[in-house]
């Protein structure tokens, strides 16, 4: 939420128009910065002066076993008090929530991989990328953990906007990279160069595989019309679901 959007909630706050739950969700790396801090301010005011009892966290997926990083602010605001403090912004789930601190299942990014043969040439990052932007993507294996946040640029550009996905175990990878250093240094041949980059087979995360990594269940899907570049701007400025849902069950406890 920007700073007009908490503009927008105090106003919405002073006309009455406030629900007795609400959950609001923002991107932490504009949260505090000089151009909304003022706007945090006002909005913690009015809830304070609606009689808004509210809690604040900054939590990303991969504390809940979730393989992807997706760092946000979330702020839970309620007409009773909560059972636990808040004095600051909270970093973990509070163990008043009842929800235990190592409770998640830790998925990896080969529970959420499409089967090989659904892979169209498509999402194969192009050949003119490789050779340009190889050394800045974040490249994620099968046994990988964790990958970068998805933002709605994904594909778009090649430097931070999401992970890119390897076949190949990390040993092979490494190999691979270890062996194109050595050559770039040597000076070595370019088609060389690029048949080591082609090995590497990096790919795109398909839509329906950043969907999972944001937790949404294979039942959702999209209009049949929307294109895959519509999937990832809508993806890029959604939320994880799973997370959301613990805070929500935090909220209506």
């Amino acid at each position: 939420m920007k700073a007009i959007g908490y503009c927008y909630i105090t106003h919405n706050e002073r006309k009455g128009c406030f629900t007795n739950y609400s959950v609001i969700e923002k991107d932490n790396t504009r949260l505090l910065n000089e151009s909304t801090s003022e706007a945090h301010k006002q909005f913690i005011e009015t809830l304070n002066t609606a009689g808004y009892h509210w809690r604040e966290f900054l939590l990303t997926p991969t504390q809940f076993g979730v393989p992807n990083s997706r760092s946000r602010y979330y702020c839970l605001a309620r007409r009773k008090d909560f059972n636990f403090t808040g004095e600051s912004i909270l970093e973990k789930i509070p163990s008043e929530c009842g929800i235990p601190e190592n409770g998640f299942n830790e998925t990896v990014i080969s529970d959420l991989i499409e089967p090989e043969g659904l892979i169209t040439k498509d999402y194969y990052v192009p050949e003119k990328i490789l050779t340009k932007r190889v050394w800045l993507m974040d490249i994620v294996t099968a046994e990988s953990k964790k990958t970068m946040c998805f933002t709605k640029a994904y594909t778009h550009y090649s430097e931070g906007t999401g992970s890119i996905y390897t076949s190949l175990s990390k040993k092979d990878m490494d190999l691979v990279f270890s062996k194109l250093k050595e050559l770039e240094t040597s000076g070595g041949k370019e088609e060389l160069r690029i048949e080591l980059l082609k090995s590497l087979k990096l790919r795109y995360f398909t839509p329906r595989e950043v969907a999972r990594l944001m937790s949404f269940p294979d039942t959702f899907d999209f209009p049949t019309e929307t294109t895959n570049r519509q999937k990832y701007r809508l993806l890029g400025n959604s939320i994880n679901v799973y997370v959301v849902s613990i805070l929500i069950k935090i909220l209506c406890s």
